[in-house]
């Protein structure tokens, strides 16, 4: 929570994880014309790293699949169901205030 540019990195991988299907391109070629930060290219191409397994962790809970989303709550070390559910029911809400 301390560091910013990863906070940033992590809010961009996050926006970014849909732009194939918005921009109706393949998300390797998205990556490339944005010259992102290593991290979050093979976050969102290969869900590698510690990005990479934050977005997996998103994507599972909206799939509903807690399994897998546990799975990398015990990659990433600090997370729990608590914590993740706080974060997720957050971001949630902030995405509701977007279209007001």
């Amino acid at each position: 929570p301390h560091d910013k540019s990863f906070a940033d990195r992590a809010f961009m991988t996050g926006i970014l994880s849909l732009h194939d299907a918005l921009l109706c391109k393949p998300l390797a070629e998205v990556t490339t014309m944005l010259n992102l930060p290593s991290d979050v290219s093979t976050a969102l191409l290969d869900r590698s790293g510690k990005l990479g397994d934050m977005l997996t962790v998103v994507e599972s809970l909206e799939n509903d699949e807690i399994d897998s989303a546990a799975a990398c709550y015990f990659r990433l070390g600090h997370l729990s169901n608590g914590k993740v559910t706080a974060a997720h029911v957050k971001a949630l809400r902030w995405a509701n205030t977007l279209g007001n």
